[in-house]
């Protein structure tokens, strides 16, 4: 079993260091002025499309589609061979992409498996093959899902028990640069792909597709980085997830996760790693050129692939979807309060300081943890069903009611943004 997954990295490794002899970097080259998806001010536009991962500058999921998100993370279990929900069994998390989201997905296992609150049952499968672009993988037979059926036989996994897929890709061999046809082409293929993933592993939950990082410091050079990985495809990247949520939020036809006509699985944003060259985001993130980006200009150094697997880390630890089945602490907590009330929260601005809640019941006291099941404090409640908190960082929390009749209700999760 070991021999085999060895080999498989072989192979990958192999075929990733093809595309790093041949590329150069320019660490000179001056940013592009675009603006990341998720930094788009009130009013603005790019080529008369609105910004924001959800569209009209908004990086927050719409309510329906955000209620669908959280029932459906909650199916999240572990499960055994045959698919079936098992106490001993496994939630299989695995990555879908090339030789890129091959190390970034290794340095964000990782950072995961150091963390103490990981829940135990997390299995994490890397399936990335270098230069294998989302052409190469949108059907079934072929070769890249034979090589993910060999590394998961080697680790005692079966395809059944595969519930969680993040997904980095792009066309490699499509150089088309003229927006939003290239970014609509590349939507197009995502969709042939999500149907291929419902295909391959039956029982996934969900599918979180991030967004390339910067490739502008990569030279075009003969024989070298494939065009459909230079600037500003990888810009365009990002877009083409959007438009793809855009039609996955309508239910349009070929997009469909529930219901008699479920096509896809459940699919919602994962992280989003681009940034303009070294403009910092908002959010402080981006990619220094000499000690983050590799030899090439595409490929990242160690330091890049640790940057980018903190911000895949930090993703996870703040999106709502995962938190019923990433950290051990939360799914404890979930499993014992099963049988206990359940009290809805609102999701509020993190500097409001004040959280409500929805219930006919009378409760005195309250408890809020962190995402990771790390106690934020105890709280005494007033009589309009609201919690004085103060300030609260931006990310997910739990909160759990106390009252003499009937005890703590169930831990139910809400944002602060």
């Amino acid at each position: 079993m070991i021999n085999k997954r060895k080999t498989f990295y072989s192979i990958a490794l192999a075929l990733s260091m093809f595309h790093l002899l041949y590329g150069q970097k320019d660490c000179s080259r001056p940013a592009s002025g675009l603006t990341p998806l998720t930094d788009f001010e009130s009013g603005e536009e790019f080529m008369g499309f609105t910004g924001g991962l959800y569209g009209n500058q908004s990086n927050q999921k719409p309510d329906r589609y955000r209620e669908d998100a959280i029932r459906i993370s909650w199916q999240v279990k572990p499960l055994n061979a045959k698919g079936e929900v098992d106490p001993d069994g496994v939630i299989g998390f695995i990555a879908i992409g090339a030789s890129n989201p091959r190390t970034e997905f290794d340095a964000f296992t990782r950072v995961a498996e150091a963390h103490a609150s990981i829940n135990p049952k997390l299995k994490f499968v890397n399936t990335c093959i270098g230069g294998q672009g989302i052409q190469k993988m949108n059907q079934k037979a072929d070769p890249y899902w034979v090589q993910a059926q060999k590394l998961l036989d080697s680790l005692g996994m079966d395809v059944q028990q595969v519930q969680v897929v993040w997904i980095e890709t792009e066309n490699t061999a499509n150089g088309n640069v003229q927006f939003p046809a290239c970014a609509m082409e590349l939507t197009a293929e995502y969709q042939v792909l999500l149907k291929t993933v419902h295909e391959v592993f039956p029982n996934v939950k969900i599918c979180y597709l991030a967004a390339r990082a910067y490739s502008g410091y990569a030279i075009p050079v003969a024989g070298g980085v494939g065009k459909g990985l230079l600037h500003p495809r990888d810009y365009y990247n990002g877009w083409a997830v959007r438009f793809l949520m855009d039609k996955v939020i309508a239910g349009e036809t070929g997009y469909r996760y529930s219901g008699d006509s479920e096509e896809i699985p459940f699919t919602t944003w994962g992280n989003y790693s681009w940034s303009d060259g070294q403009v910092a985001r908002k959010d402080g993130f981006f990619l220094d050129c000499q000690t983050d980006v590799g030899a090439d200009g595409l490929h990242l150094s160690s330091l890049g692939e640790q940057k980018v697997g903190q911000l895949m880390f930090d993703f996870f630890s703040r999106e709502e979807t995962a938190t019923p089945w990433f950290f051990e602490s939360i799914t404890r907590n979930a499993d014992v309060g099963k049988q206990l009330k359940e009290v809805r929260v609102a999701s509020v601005p993190s500097t409001q300081g004040m959280v409500n809640y929805f219930t006919s019941d009378r409760y005195s006291k309250a408890m809020i943890l962190s995402a990771q099941g790390i106690l934020i404090g105890e709280y005494d409640t007033d009589t309009g069903n609201a919690v004085q908190t103060g300030d609260l960082r931006p990310g997910i929390y739990w909160m759990s009611l106390f009252s003499q009749a009937s005890g703590w209700s169930r831990p139910s999760p809400f944002m602060c943004y």
